[in-house]
């Protein structure tokens, strides 16, 4: 698992921002700066050329290549001005956007990437490339909307499912870092209840007992709970299987195609 610290034995931890210079594009870097400067760690940008534009001729990809590369220039520059205490680098890579992206990211601490969508509206159009991009990468993703200037607290974490275990603690360490409580989601049956909001209660202060934590239990789709407290939440953490079980659950993928804020998509260990 993906510890979400400041500095691994290696030295710094390392964030992957997947940038193409839209809007959402921005906001995920913007969101990711805030992240690298309280936590200590160095951001990598990394923008995809699709290696299919180079069937159209050589030289219109050349054209396509400078251009991505030129965009690439600016937003290191504007980052680096925005967050003068984060090291930051970038780089262009050519390929398939989703495979390059989780590439890019393997051994590294968390991927960053921006979506267009927020809600119900407009989510099953544009949510399903963070859906692919989760499938694909072993490293916790961050998506992020166009948060606007709504004010948010709390830190929501889905307590059951593949990958709760792992997502519980990343939830708990992301709320110690932010000081903001954290919210387990459970939903289970009436029988089994308070034993499952005490173990994910255990679980969260185990790895951070200086932590507020709230459990709440949910005899509807708590992907529809997670869904609406997303559009108030600082984060919402979900958990996905690893190993050779690795996919994204039915909660995941609902939460990601009418994602309101910020979520995280954590692996097991």
């Amino acid at each position: 698992m993906q510890n979400d610290i400041g500095a691994t034995a290696a030295g710094p931890a390392m964030y992957v921002v997947g940038i193409d210079g839209s809007a959402s594009s921005r906001g995920a870097l913007s969101w990711a700066l805030q992240r690298a400067r309280s936590s200590g760690a160095a951001l990598t940008l990394v923008a995809i050329v699709d290696a299919e534009w180079a069937a159209v001729g050589e030289e219109l990809f050349t054209q396509l290549h400078s251009t991505v590369s030129a965009r690439v220039e600016s937003e290191l520059h504007w980052a680096r001005l925005t967050e003068p205490t984060v090291a930051i680098t970038a780089r262009v890579q050519v390929g398939a956007p989703m495979p390059q992206l989780a590439d890019a990211a393997a051994g590294t601490q968390l991927l960053v990437v921006g979506t267009h969508k927020s809600g119900y509206i407009r989510g099953k159009a544009l949510g399903a490339r963070s859906v692919q991009l989760a499938l694909r990468t072993t490293t916790p993703v961050a998506v992020i909307p166009r948060l606007g200037e709504r004010s948010r607290s709390g830190v929501v974490v889905a307590g059951a499912g593949g990958g709760a275990g792992s997502a519980i603690a990343f939830a708990a360490r992301e709320s110690a870092r932010r000081g903001e409580p954290l919210i387990v989601v459970c939903s289970s049956p009436l029988a089994d209840r308070d034993r499952v909001l005490e173990h994910a209660r255990r679980q969260a202060l185990a790895v951070a007992p200086e932590v507020e934590v709230g459990t709440r239990w949910t005899e509807q789709d708590p992907a529809e709970l997670l869904i609406a407290l997303s559009s108030s939440t600082v984060t919402t953490v979900i958990g996905k299987r690893s190993g050779s079980e690795a996919r994204l659950g039915r909660i995941a993928i609902e939460v990601l195609m009418n994602l309101a804020g910020p979520v995280i998509i954590v692996p097991g260990a």
